[in-house]
């Protein structure tokens, strides 16, 4: 099995309906009939690599709901619809020091407010 074909698949199974999570018999009938190039044996290959794939999507979400949770009290007494930015520069003009962190942040690695 040729490499675009298998990222093909390993993001086929990342991306399946949760519905289907478990059910291994529909789930192959669905890769195979999808790729009728790919094999059952290369289909069962890909299900290690995207089982790696999952882990770094669920790290990936932890890690961004953990810092979004951090980031929260930017909005606490806010207008609603002002975006983070927009919440981190009003906080900061009175000192708060999580808003000064976050500007701080946004000016080193998004090169300013978004």
């Amino acid at each position: 099995m040729n490499d675009v074909l298998r990222s093909q698949i390993v993001e086929a199974i990342i991306d399946f309906p949760p519905d289907l999570a478990g059910n291994i018999p529909a789930v192959m009938a669905d890769l195979l009939k999808r790729f009728p190039a790919a094999t059952e044996n290369d289909v069962f290959a890909c299900f290690e690599e995207a089982i790696e794939g999952l882990r770094r999507r669920a790290d990936a979400g932890l890690a961004e709901a953990a810092a979004l949770d951090r980031l929260a009290p930017l909005f606490d007494g806010m207008p609603e619809g002002m975006t983070l930015g927009e919440c981190a520069l009003a906080k900061a003009k009175n000192g708060d020091p999580l808003a000064l962190e976050y500007l701080q942040w946004e000016k080193q690695q998004a090169g300013g407010i978004q």
